[in-house]
């Protein structure tokens, strides 16, 4: 059995392991204005703020997804990024599902994902002339959850109606190999020894080898305390070996809120949506 990691996510929050750190740029001062989406909508019952550019594109398209160790969390927390990712001309659906706090779990968690995905593609028309690409970005307990949409797309689907899986993925701090994460057990329905099926179901490096036309973005903060870098380490070690192109950027003196600082990554990650 692979090592357990105590690891307690905030609940209110290029190739291979051989990535050269990025130096982390300082935050600017601390603002309380909390950014205005263009759009709010829902998906189900679960709400979708949306944030756009002012002009018609063609702009990428990002499907944004909070952390909160599968518990909890707020999208609101990741609007401030929402909004700095439009200002560089990308369209963004920030959206949530259904966590364990409101009786979600295994798989129903990520088929919320991709109904938020399904959704995006359906309506981005709607916010730009000409949709391009659709991206899932995750981060912390997110991330697992988008990696999964992103990685097996016919796996996991959403309920509704099946539709194309995102043509990119973005992991910010990222807790990849749920193996090593013991206080999932309610998650997959009870401990790895009693549903191991469920938890290797749960795990993306399962599908690690089956990927199919997926660009790959993997950030971690080196300071990270809650979620250990070498989650991200791991899956760009793992996707490399498989022969998956994947973009490893390790962020010097980032911790595991800093890369959802959109002083810090925003500039990343709409080079890399839009590229």
């Amino acid at each position: 059995m692979k090592r357990a990691v105590a690891l307690i996510l905030l609940l209110t929050a290029c190739s291979g392991a051989a990535a050269t750190p990025s130096t982390v740029p300082p935050s600017p001062t601390t603002t309380t204005t909390t950014p205005a989406p263009t759009a709010r909508d829902k998906i189900g019952d679960l709400e979708v703020s949306v944030f756009a550019p002012a002009n018609d594109g063609p702009h990428a398209v990002v499907v944004l997804v909070h952390g909160g160790s599968w518990v909890g969390g707020d999208p609101g927390q990741l609007d401030p990024l929402a909004a700095a990712l439009a200002d560089r001309g990308v369209v963004v659906f920030n959206s949530t599902y259904h966590t364990m706090r409101l009786g979600g779990r295994f798989p129903g968690m990520v088929e919320d994902v991709a109904c938020a995905v399904a959704f995006a593609r359906d309506h981005a028309a709607e916010y730009t002339a000409t949709p391009q690409r659709v991206f899932v970005v995750g981060h912390s307990a997110g991330a697992h959850l988008g990696s999964l949409v992103s990685f097996a797309p016919s796996t996991f689907e959403c309920p509704s109606g099946a539709a194309p899986g995102p043509d990119g993925f973005v992991g910010l701090a990222g807790p990849y190999d749920t193996d090593r994460v013991a206080v999932l057990a309610p998650f997959y329905g009870g401990p790895i020894e009693e549903t191991p099926e469920t938890w290797e179901a749960g795990n993306p490096f399962t599908y690690v080898e089956t990927i199919n036309d997926l660009d790959i973005m993997l950030v971690h903060g080196a300071q990270d305390l809650i979620a250990p870098v070498s989650f991200s380490e791991d899956m760009a070690d793992a996707l490399t070996a498989a022969g998956k192109p994947v973009r490893y950027e390790v962020l010097s003196g980032a911790d595991h809120r800093d890369v959802v600082d959109p002083a810090i990554v925003a500039d990343l990650i709409a080079e890399f949506v839009t590229g």
